[in-house]
């Protein structure tokens, strides 16, 4: 009977998804979405926004159902709720899962000491775009060949791995292994070659070495959870990252690097763990805890990122895994050059 109940309660998130979907189709997400960056005043942006603002409202209440029947779904299968689902099925440390809000606001102090902000930007309560940012914007172009270059000089395994690669133009980022031809399969987009997409390019380059390291040893990849290949290629691109680009420019996109993950992963840890009435306000009021000060009353931006309605936890596994690679390449290393 409980495996009926499980499956019945995923059925009405089902139909909880497709209300959403239905008030926010794609297309609305994508106009949305471009409120925010439109060369446009703060007044005409507010203006055109309340356009969407009932749909957004009225699609809230259908997540908090569709988060809430997730949540019945663990329940029915043995687990408190939906995170400690998907920290078992991962194999994420309790000790990790335990100090995630502790390490999260430990990152987000250091990040914060570590660029330059712009001062005097309209303080637009609803939109994660028009807040403080860093100063710096990234604009060098990097070379593939000078990715490599620097990769090569202090990994063994590179050359071999970088033979194998086929890079396959595609917004969507993954990295797959072609048994049938021996080749790693990069898909990202490097239309433009400035850290963010390289990063998210060495980010690939990290699940194929950690792929190449299982080939090696006779072990079979795909016993690995998303946990544990996430922590891997965060560690490998910030390693990587830090060598390839100037400081500032690192720092600088490091702190929208971090913030997109902490907020999205938080957001989707106390969602699927409590059940907030008011999404939100808890995703506004993460965004005031990043930055410090409360320049937010709600944030309806979540409805419109897909991963948060079709990949159920992939931020919070992509964040906390984010986070422990991030104390250990960044934080621990800080603190013993900073000893010399």
């Amino acid at each position: 009977m409980i495996n009926i109940y499980y499956k019945a309660a995923l059925f009405d998130a089902a139909i909880e998804l497709q209300k959403i979907r239905n008030l926010i189709p794609e297309e609305k997400a994508n106009k949305i979405r471009k409120i925010l960056v439109a060369k446009i005043s703060y007044k005409q942006k507010l203006k055109r926004f309340e356009a969407y603002k009932k749909d957004l409202k009225e699609a809230e209440k259908y997540f908090c159902k569709f988060t809430d029947f997730l949540k019945k779904s663990s329940v029915h299968k043995g687990y408190k709720n939906f995170i400690d689902e998907l920290a078992k099925n991962n194999k994420i440390p309790q000790k990790n899962l335990e100090n995630l809000v502790k390490d999260s606001q430990k990152i987000t102090s250091f990040i914060n000491q570590k660029v330059r902000f712009k001062k005097g930007l309209p303080k637009e309560y609803w939109s994660e775009h028009y807040l403080t940012f860093p100063k710096h914007k990234s604009q060098k172009e990097y070379q593939l060949e000078e990715v490599y270059k620097i990769w090569q000089e202090s990994d063994p395994l590179a050359k071999e791995i970088i033979k194998k690669i086929k890079i396959i133009k595609d917004e969507e980022a993954s990295c797959l292994y072609n048994k049938n031809k021996k080749i790693f399969e990069i898909r990202c987009s490097l239309k433009y070659k400035t850290i963010p997409s390289i990063f998210t390019f060495i980010h690939e380059l990290g699940h194929a070495r950690q792929e190449m390291e299982m080939i090696k040893e006779n072990k079979n990849h795909l016993l690995l959870t998303n946990y544990q290949k996430e922590k891997y290629a965060h560690r490998f691109a910030l390693e990587l990252a830090r060598k390839i680009a100037p400081e500032e420019e690192f720092w600088a996109y490091l702190w929208f690097k971090t913030k997109d993950l902490i907020v999205n992963g938080l957001f989707e840890y106390f969602i699927y763990k409590n059940n907030a009435k008011k999404p939100s306000k808890l995703y506004a009021n993460l965004h005031n805890q990043f930055y410090g000060q409360k320049y937010q009353k709600e944030n309806y931006y979540y409805l419109t990122l897909k991963p948060i309605l079709l990949e159920n936890g992939r931020f919070f596994i992509t964040a906390i895994s984010f986070i422990q690679a991030f104390k250990e390449i960044i934080i621990q290393r800080n603190a013993v050059d900073n000893k010399f």
